[in-house]
């Protein structure tokens, strides 16, 4: 099948058959950035005026543990309330272009600053079962374009990771062609508009220059998808260049568990 660009993330019918989900209601503010908004989780603030993400830390990473809840169709609050953000779409002039050594890259043609939203990571989202299926088809040694979102749930009544995967292969958008780096610029955070299922959506780390190649952790920070499998016998090189650099593009480990 040929890859298609889209301009929203498709839900499998996998995702529907394995679990409910439910929409989101919507808030009765006139000013979300006041007062106790419904859609701030724990009340607690995400986006600053200038619709930048809160609380990146020293080194860019995200220091929130609440998830990050936009106002949604069913508020009443206007469409330039502060806590719409990627739903109004990206800003950023990104590109296509050439890399010396890795294909395609994506870049700004406009700086970044710390905290702004980029682009979303679109595709089709399936079922754990589903992106096992599929990457048991899919050639090793050629791109994966499968992105496994991991949510840890601190709450103590009931614990556990909420998991969505995205897969791009099919249909996606421009995030579909970021570049790995063991040392990335790009955040990525799980926002929820109108329903619990997340968006992907990739935010500066740090101030990014006009041109500047942008790049995510495809490992997501989990030390288990940067060893090598026993079934995997080949593993694509990585030629990010970082001091951090671990050799070899990160993989998910979940890829490889038996279909349950």
């Amino acid at each position: 099948m040929a890859y298609q660009s889209v301009d929203e993330s498709i839900i499998h019918e996998s995702v529907h058959n394995d679990s409910q989900h439910y929409n989101y209601a919507g808030c009765e503010c006139c000013d979300c950035s006041v007062g106790n908004c419904p859609c701030r989780h724990g009340n607690i603030m995400v986006y600053d005026g200038n619709r930048r993400l809160l609380m990146l830390g020293h080194n860019g990473s995200s220091d929130f543990q609440n998830p990050v809840i936009e106002c949604n169709d069913s508020c009443i609050c206007s469409i330039y309330c502060y806590n719409r953000v990627i739903q109004l779409g990206s800003t950023s002039k990104l590109e296509y272009f050439k890399t010396q050594s890795k294909g395609l890259g994506v870049r700004c043609k406009d700086k970044l600053l710390a905290g702004q939203f980029v682009c979303e990571y679109l595709g089709e989202i399936i079922s754990i079962n589903e992106a096992k299926s599929r990457f048991a088809l899919y050639d090793p040694t050629s791109p994966n374009y499968i992105c496994i979102l991991r949510e840890h749930i601190t709450t103590v009544s009931n614990p556990g990771i909420i998991i969505t995967c995205f897969d791009a292969t099919n249909f996606g958008n421009i995030g579909r062609f970021i570049n790995h780096s063991c040392a990335p610029n790009l955040l990525p955070v799980p926002v929820r508009i109108n329903t619990d299922i997340p968006h992907l959506a990739f935010f500066a780390k740090r101030d990014i220059a006009a041109n500047e190649e942008i790049t995510f952790d495809y490992a997501g920070g989990y030390n288990d998808n940067r060893t090598q499998p026993t079934r995997y016998t080949s593993r694509i090189e990585c030629l990010c260049g970082s001091q951090d650099c671990i050799g070899y593009l990160p993989y998910d480990s979940m890829l490889f568990d038996e279909i349950v």
